[in-house]
C-alpha cells in the first residue's frame, strides 16, 4: 500500500534559467527513466524523485545538465561558460573526434573541433581520437563561468623505446585494435602518435617464436616511453647418446609446424607443450624416419626438458657370394608401403636396422641387380644373417700369342640379349646355359666364333690363339 503511494503521479514542474536569465523555450526538461519530455516550466504528473536531464539549445551547441532526484516545483539555474577545441597534426588541423565528461557530474558532451560548446563551469575530462591518421589522448580543461576557453590539441608523436633484457629480439605495439602500430628491435626509438598500446616482444633465439605480452602504456602527445621487459624460455635438449638427424617441433596438437630441419642438441623455446618430432643419422639406424619418433613434451621457463627415446633396432648382415668366391656391391632396403628406396649400406657391413618387414635387395659391383624373394623380418634386439648366392657362372676369355697373353676383345651373345663384350684375360658373371662365344685379335684377326655351355656356379676359362 504504502509502496503504491510513493510511486503515484504527483505533480513536478521545473523552471530553468541560464546565468540567471531566464531561459525560455531554448530548454526542455527529459525524465531519464521514461524518456518523456516537458517544456521549461510545463507542470507535469511525473513519479517523484525523478533524475532530469536539462537541454537548453545554443547555437553552437546544447548545455546540457543532469539533476537528480527531483520533487515539487523548483526553479534550476544553469550557470554556463564556453570552450573552442581545435585538433591539429603534423601542423595541420584536422577533423577529430572529441568527448567530454564533466568531472564529479554525469554529463557528457560530444564537440566539433572550433565549435563554441556551451559547458557548465567545472573540470572536464577530454579524450580526443584521430579516426583517420590513427591516435587518442586524454586531458583535461577547466571551465569558467561566462568565458571562453581557447585550446589546440596537437597530435605530435611520442617516443617509445623497449629493450628486452633476456637477449636480442623484436618489440611490437599494438594499437587498441589489437593490431601492430609499431614494430623494430630491442631498444630501438619507436615513433607512434598519442595513444594506448600494448607490448608484446619475442626473442630471437626462441625457437617457437612466441610473443610474450607486457601489459600497455599510454603514450601523451610529444611525450616518452621507456620499459624493461624480460621474456622468459625454457631449453629444449636431445637426451639421447645418438646423435640427432633432424627435429621438427609442432603444436601441442601436432597440427601445426612450428619449426623443421632442425639440428644440433638444444634450443630455447618459450613455456608451453609442444609435439616434437626426430629421426637419427640413417646410418645409426635404417629405417627411422621423421614422424615414426614422436614425443609431446612439456616446456618451462627456465628449465631444461630432455627428449629422444631410445631408438629399437636389430643387427643385420646380408652377404653375397658365387661359388665360394665373395661377391661385393650394396644392399637396398625398400619402403614396405611404397617400395620407394629407404636404405643403402654395403655388403658384408653389419648394420642397425628399425623392426619391421623390409623388402630386400642386392646390386652386385657390376651392375647386377640380384632380388630376395621374401621380406627381411627385424625385431628388436635379433641379430641375423643373409646369405645370398648369385646363380651365375664367371667366364675368362683369354687370347694367346706364341705362349703369352694377347691384345683383343671378346663377346658372348645369345637370342634374345644385348652382346655382352669384355678385353683378353677379363672375366665376366654370366647366366648359366648356351652362349655364342666371339673373339677379335688385335692383330685383325677375327671372327672366331663357337658355341659354349655354363653351369651355374662354375668358373669357366678359354683360350683362342691369335698367330
Amino acid at each position: 500500500m504504502w509502496l503504491g503511494l510513493i510511486l503515484a503521479a504527483t505533480p513536478l514542474q521545473v523552471t530553468v534559467t541560464v546565468n540567471g536569465i531566464d531561459a525560455g523555450k531554448s530548454c526542455r526538461v527529459l525524465n531519464m527513466e521514461t524518456e518523456d519530455e516537458a517544456a521549461n516550466g510545463e507542470a507535469v504528473q511525473w513519479a517523484t524523485p525523478a533524475d532530469l536531464r536539462i537541454v537548453c539549445r545554443r547555437a553552437t551547441g546544447d548545455l546540457i545538465r543532469v539533476v537528480k532526484g527531483v520533487s515539487g516545483k523548483k526553479t534550476i539555474n544553469l550557470k554556463m561558460g564556453f570552450a573552442i577545441l581545435w585538433t591539429r597534426r603534423d601542423g595541420d588541423r584536422i577533423n577529430g573526434r572529441i568527448e567530454l565528461k564533466r568531472v564529479g557530474g554525469d554529463e557528457t558532451v560530444e564537440a566539433l573541433p572550433g565549435a563554441q560548446t556551451p559547458l557548465l563551469p567545472g573540470s572536464w575530462t577530454m579524450e580526443v581520437w584521430d579516426d583517420k591518421g590513427g591516435g587518442w589522448l586524454r586531458d583535461e580543461i577547466v571551465v569558467r563561468q561566462a568565458q571562453t576557453l581557447e585550446k589546440t590539441i596537437d597530435f605530435v608523436p611520442g617516443r617509445v623505446r623497449i629493450v628486452i633484457a633476456t637477449g636480442p629480439g623484436q618489440v611490437d605495439l599494438l594499437g587498441p585494435d589489437g593490431k601492430s602500430a609499431g614494430y623494430g628491435p630491442s631498444g630501438a626509438w619507436i615513433d607512434l602518435p598519442p595513444n594506448r598500446y600494448a607490448i608484446q616482444a619475442t626473442l630471437q633465439d626462441d625457437l617457437s617464436r612466441q610473443a610474450h605480452e607486457f601489459g600497455s602504456f599510454t603514450i601523451r602527445s610529444g611525450g616518452r616511453v621507456e620499459r624493461l621487459v624480460s621474456p622468459k624460455t625454457g631449453t629444449l635438449r636431445w637426451g639421447l647418446k645418438q646423435p640427432l638427424a633432424e627435429l621438427r617441433l609442432l603444436d601441442e596438437r601436432g597440427e601445426t609446424v612450428i619449426a623443421e630441419g632442425l639440428t644440433g642438441k638444444s634450443w630455447k623455446v618459450s613455456p608451453g607443450k609442444y609435439r616434437v618430432q626426430y629421426r637419427l643419422p640413417s646410418h645409426e639406424v635404417l629405417g627411422v624416419e621423421v614422424g615414426q619418433k614422436a614425443d609431446l613434451v612439456e616446456v618451462k621457463a627456465g628449465a631444461t626438458t630432455k627428449f629422444g627415446a631410445e631408438p629399437k633396432f636389430g643387427r643385420v648382415v646380408v652377404r653375397l657370394r658365387r661359388g665360394r668366391a665373395p661377391q661385393y656391391g650394396r644392399v637396398e632396403l625398400l619402403n614396405p608401403a611404397d617400395g620407394e628406396l629407404a636404405a643403402r649400406f654395403t655388403i658384408g657391413q653389419e648394420v642397425s636396422v628399425a623392426p619391421g618387414r623390409w623388402p630386400l635387395r642386392v646390386v652386385a659391383s657390376d651392375g647386377r641387380m640380384i632380388p630376395h624373394d621374401k621380406p627381411l623380418v627385424v625385431r628388436a634386439g635379433s641379430r641375423q644373417t643373409v646369405d645370398l648366392v648369385r646363380a651365375q657362372s664367371r667366364l675368362r676369355v683369354t687370347l694367346v700369342k706364341r705362349g703369352e697373353r694377347s691384345r683383343g676383345t671378346w663377346q658372348v651373345l645369345r637370342d634374345g640379349d644385348e652382346p655382352q663384350q669384355a678385353v683378353s684375360g677379363e672375366a665376366m658373371d654370366l647366366d648359366p646355359g648356351s652362349w655364342i662365344l666371339r673373339v677379335r685379335c688385335a692383330t685383325g684377326r677375327g671372327g672366331q666364333e663357337r658355341a659354349i655351355e655354363l653351369e651355374a656356379g662354375v668358373d669357366q676359362e678359354e683360350e683362342f690363339l691369335c698367330e
